[in-house]
């Protein structure tokens, strides 16, 4: 299996994508029904163009993007063997080019992972979906989409939703077997209804890809040994999490929300350890269904994100910094888009970010690093560039002297957009 930087599983209460799947599927399919259920369905819309169907469709989204504090590549978690790669599905009416090389050093790179999409109907429709990457390519889906048209999209033609409980249920395929207790057996329990897209029948949307956006946040440590997070994105950042080591020992903080920047300002929040707060307290079961249900999935999306994140987010001892993103800059980053006209759609995403191994030991050599490379030093900047979220929050810190010549400024600019994949 390729490994990747960004992941993405979408389940659907209603009707969503389907998988692409190489191998037969398990159990009794009555496929001349389904067929004929969908022929049925077209010939209807053909008949009557000018009559979209009605409705409203509920797009319900949980995800975690995962980055390391060095740089270090993200290792994916397990992706079922039928889920479908990149290279399994062609860019449709485009030539078959050679990848366009990595710029070498190589720029920093995160991965979305196991983001959940349900969709929720009160009765059966049909639409077509889109993903799109703005700041990344996609390399995991499931189901089988009907094509990509680039590197960072992905489209699905047909997808038909069938709430629980429905006369026409009955006659989908059954669902692809997978381990119990495995994360993609479990999330189908966050959705009520099934898609089926080509014959294939799924409780979710899965797609995952790489990610080479900057972080929204940055951890540091001031002369008087004060944590400060920053937030440099034009949007708040929701239910942070920090816990770290501070002279030998751990400290934990949890902060509700830091406002967005002010243009070129980030927003900054001083810690100190009368705000930290008790190590047990950052671990409570419960806690991160809470926050995703109050951030606005149903209370059973909400207990299964919990069940497949909790323990990475509230163990104990183990440097990461977690925080919740708004909804605008997951739209931005990840475009969602439904194509069902006259279908009315309301969408619930609840994304976070996980970042691990922060380690502000080396916050002193980075800075000095920094220095250097502001300054012109070729072999500086090329170390800095592979340093990972560690190096952006060194180069940005450096960026907010404004006693700095105009020329380093424009090096620390130029170095931030390579950490950034060139702008990608």
């Amino acid at each position: 299996m390729k490994k990747t930087n960004l992941l993405i599983l979408c389940a659907a209460s209603a009707a969503i994508l389907t998988a692409w799947i190489t191998p037969a599927r398990g159990g009794e399919v009555d496929e001349k029904r389904i067929a004929k259920l969908e022929a049925e369905r077209k010939k209807a819309a053909a008949e009557q163009p000018d009559q979209p169907q009605s409705g409203a469709l509920k797009m319900y989204e949980w995800g975690v993007q995962r980055d390391n504090w060095d740089g270090t590549p993200v290792v994916i978690n397990d992706v079922p063997d039928f889920y479908y790669d990149a290279s399994e599905v062609p860019i449709a009416d485009a030539p078959v080019t050679d990848p366009e090389p990595e710029p070498d050093p190589e720029p920093h790179r995160g991965m979305e992972e196991k983001p959940v999409i349900y969709f929720e109907a009160s009765e059966g429709m049909g639409f077509g979906f889109d993903v799109k990457f703005t700041v990344g390519d996609i390399t995991w889906m499931y189901p089988k989409p009907s094509r990509r048209t680039d590197a960072s999209t992905a489209q699905w033609d047909s997808i038909t939703v069938f709430p629980d409980g429905g006369d026409l249920d009955k006659g989908l395929p059954e669902l692809h077997s997978v381990a119990k207790g495995h994360w993609s057996e479990f999330s189908r329990e966050g959705s009520t209804s099934t898609l089926s897209v080509n014959g294939e029948a799924e409780r979710f949307l899965f797609y995952e890809g790489t990610n080479s956006d900057l972080p929204e946040v940055d951890v540091s440590q001031d002369a008087e040994g004060n944590i400060i997070l920053r937030n440099y994105s034009c949007c708040a950042v929701h239910d942070l999490r920090l816990r770290v080591k501070v002279k030998d020992a751990w400290r934990a903080w949890y902060v509700r929300a830091i406002a967005e920047a002010n243009g070129d300002t980030p927003r900054e929040l001083k810690l100190s350890d009368g705000d930290a707060v008790k190590l047990d307290d950052t671990r409570k079961p419960g806690l991160l269904a809470a926050e995703a249900k109050a951030a606005g999935l149903t209370d059973s999306q909400s207990k299964v994100f919990e069940r497949c994140w909790g323990e990475s987010f509230l163990q104990e001892e183990k440097a990461v910094l977690t925080y919740r993103l708004d909804q605008v800059l997951l739209d931005e980053n990840y475009i969602l888009t439904v194509k069902a006209p006259g279908v009315t759609v309301e969408s619930k995403r609840v994304g976070y970010k996980y970042v691990a191994g922060i380690d502000l030991s080396r916050q002193d050599d980075l800075d000095a690093l920094t220095l250097l490379a502001a300054g012109g030093d070729k072999e500086a900047t090329a170390k800095l560039t592979k340093s990972g979220i560690s190096g952006v929050g060194a180069v940005r810190r450096a960026m907010l002297d404004k006693d700095q010549p105009l020329r380093k400024r424009v090096n620390l600019a130029q170095i931030l957009k390579a950490m950034a994949g060139g702008g990608h």
